[in-house]
């Protein structure tokens, strides 16, 4: 998506020309579900966007779960993050 964002846009860019520009873009998910740019990007509200980093950082956090990947997951080694605090932990010594 960086990429399209990058290569086919002209910035600023209003949210108008955006829909019409990407709106039909199939953005795939990790799972495999799928939605389409515009409906991420109604989510956003934004009327106009400055550059290619803004529209892109506007559109990971518009994103919902299903792109996120293993939720409260941690790449570090034995590391684990838990929102209630019950989950077990792994020790190693």
């Amino acid at each position: 998506m960086r990429q399209l964002i990058g290569e086919s846009l002209e910035f600023p860019v209003t949210h108008d020309s955006l829909i019409e520009q990407l709106g039909e873009v199939k953005l795939v998910a990790p799972t495999g579900e799928t939605v389409l740019a515009s409906e991420v990007l109604n989510r956003v509200g934004e009327a106009e966007y400055g550059s290619a980093g803004m529209l892109y950082t506007s559109i990971v956090g518009s994103l919902d779960d299903s792109f996120i990947g293993r939720k409260y997951s941690d790449e570090r080694e034995g590391a684990h993050t838990c929102p209630d605090r019950k989950c077990s932990t792994r020790q190693s010594f």
